[in-house]
């Protein structure tokens, strides 16, 4: 997420509850780590101070959620994570969201 540079790609006639967010990660960084260095700009751009309605499900790909992403997903919220083909998705209810407190 070199520079916290965040790239939304969406098909114009979509929402933007329907589009696709990117991030730039550093070169050396490993699947969990990319995940959880942008946790915290997803609920920053798409939460509940920021969007309405606010993000209450992700789906991660190209990773798997291991007990320390698991742990990171827990503070913001998430209390399921399903497998997916190709990664997983981590979802929370609409009571989780407040006095969200993010790890850091």
């Amino acid at each position: 997420m070199a520079g916290g540079d965040v790239r939304k790609c969406a098909h114009p006639q979509k929402s933007i509850e329907q589009g696709i967010t990117t991030f730039k990660v550093g070169a050396s960084d490993t699947a969990e780590q990319m995940v959880i260095s942008a946790l915290g700009p997803v609920d920053l751009h798409h939460g509940e101070h920021s969007h309405g309605p606010p993000w209450d499900t992700l789906e991660i790909y190209g990773a798997a959620p291991t007990p320390s992403l698991r742990k990171a997903l827990t503070a913001f919220g998430i209390n399921d994570v399903q497998p997916i083909p190709g990664g997983f998705r981590a979802s929370r209810s609409a009571g989780r969201r407040l006095g969200l407190t993010p790890p850091g």
